[in-house]
């Protein structure tokens, strides 16, 4: 009894096969995703699949999921997604738009969108959101706040050092103010200077009198 639960686990556990069509279109089931393909038409019963169309040349392929019909045309990437509670999630990751069949019309869900359908019957209740969850949503806001903060205050530097207060920098236009001692000193030179000026023109004046 235990090793038929222990191979039962495995086999669960074990990676799905991916399902090939015309050598080019992969179908790529995720893990303990329920599903059976017949020809060119797919069963999706629980679990996601992701259906890779490059060849858009090939005949269509046919994915049922619940009460509608996921028919993908255009290369690119779809998943369905059949939830535990009945409900279907489909989404063209990229590439085009892909056309969702019910019994009560035909509606196509673009790229960044997703279709929830609710219900089975004739006339399931569907509604078409954003495919980009509500935090990628805000992180994305606050990424691009951060970003134009950052730019605001790059530039507000750049405004901020030209209208700084003037360089105190010896070889500048201003330079810095001297000290009391420096003042004293320069005072002292500039009194010897006028002094020794002063005797020179005594002794010259006193030398021409002596002619």
């Amino acid at each position: 009894m235990k090793l038929a639960i222990l191979l039962a686990a495995a086999a669960a556990a074990a990676p799905a096969k991916d399902v090939t069509f015309d050598s080019a279109n992969v179908l790529h089931p995720a893990m303990g995703a329920e599903y059976r393909v017949a020809g060119r038409d797919v069963e999706l019963k629980f679990g996601s699949v992701t259906y890779h169309l490059r060849n858009s040349g090939a005949p269509p392929v046919r994915i049922a999921a619940g009460s509608v019909s996921v028919e993908p045309y255009f290369a690119g990437d779809y998943k369905v997604e059949v939830k535990r509670s009945g409900e279907v999630e489909i989404t063209p990751q990229q590439g085009g738009s892909v056309r969702v069949v019910a019994a009560g019309g035909t509606e196509w869900v673009a790229v960044g969108n997703k279709m929830i359908v609710r219900g089975g019957g004739p006339n399931p209740q569907y509604r078409i959101v954003s495919a980009v969850s509500r935090w990628s949503r805000l992180a994305t806001a606050l990424a691009n706040i951060n970003f134009g903060a950052g730019v605001a205050a790059g530039g507000g530097s750049d405004d901020s050092s030209s209208s700084s207060a003037p360089s105190h920098s010896g070889s500048g236009g201003h330079s810095a103010p001297a000290s009391p001692t420096t003042h004293a000193a320069s005072e002292a030179a500039h009194s010897a200077a006028a002094s020794s000026t002063a005797h020179a023109a005594a002794a010259t004046s006193s030398g021409g009198h002596g002619k």
